[in-house]
């Protein structure tokens, strides 16, 4: 089945209608139908709200439920999705009886992505998140955010793009102890065992002030990843 729903001047839809099998809000127009219509491939109910082409019931509080998942006997499945505050949000837990919040520690999570700090669930390996308008990858379950654990995600170029590859610099001689490398620092540097040709080298200590690709053959401080 195949459907329009005419929606007010807040996108809450008011009426539902079937459409002909690969038409969309267009048809409506074309009949001469008043009013502003959107296309809904999946049935949608009066009272929805509508963004970016999804219908989402607005959440509301369940009458007798307990203050918490935990022994709640009622509440919204874990992958519910709904409309609050002017953004769509996703249960996390099941029998979330728990308002979606920005400001604080949530059951739920963004639908646009945007972090949010986890009460009780962790955003898990491939999901992405932004934070100060910067795009994220999780590469280990994390409840943290990129700005406070980010050796826990991956950069990227933008929703569902690419890793952004950190530009390695040059390996300066570190002047105080605040200066020196860490475990996995990395930096270019001429290898002396190349014939001096520059090779990307990794830290392999903390508080590492010594220089890459001198320590004759045995790479004991700093490791040859590849060249440069």
């Amino acid at each position: 089945m195949n459907y329009a729903a005419l929606v007010d001047a807040n996108d809450d839809v008011q009426q539902v209608i079937v459409i002909p099998e690969g038409e969309t809000e267009a048809y409506c127009t074309a009949l001469g139908l008043a009013g502003t219509w959107r296309h809904a491939p999946v049935l949608c109910a009066i009272g929805q709200h509508h963004h970016e082409g999804e219908f989402f019931s607005y959440w509301f509080q369940i009458p007798g439920a307990d203050t918490g998942p935990d022994g709640a006997e009622s509440g919204f499945p874990e992958g519910f999705e709904t409309w609050h505050n002017g953004k769509a949000w996703v249960s996390r837990v099941d029998f979330n009886v728990n308002e979606p919040l920005d400001d604080a520690a949530t059951t739920w999570s963004r639908k646009d992505g945007q972090y949010v700090t986890p009460a009780g669930w962790q955003y898990q390996v491939g999901e992405e998140v932004q934070e100060a308008g910067t795009w994220y990858r999780v590469k280990q379950a994390t409840s943290f955010a990129p700005s406070a654990s980010p050796a826990q995600y991956d950069e990227l170029t933008g929703p569902g793009g690419d890793v952004v590859v950190p530009e390695i610099a040059a390996w300066v001689q570190p002047a105080t102890p605040q200066d020196a490398y860490n475990f996995p620092d990395r930096v270019t540097h001429p290898n002396a065992q190349d014939g001096g040709n520059v090779w990307i080298f990794e830290s392999a200590i903390n508080a590492n002030t010594t220089e890459p690709g001198t320590d004759g053959t045995f790479h004991r401080w700093w490791t040859p990843i590849e060249l440069a």
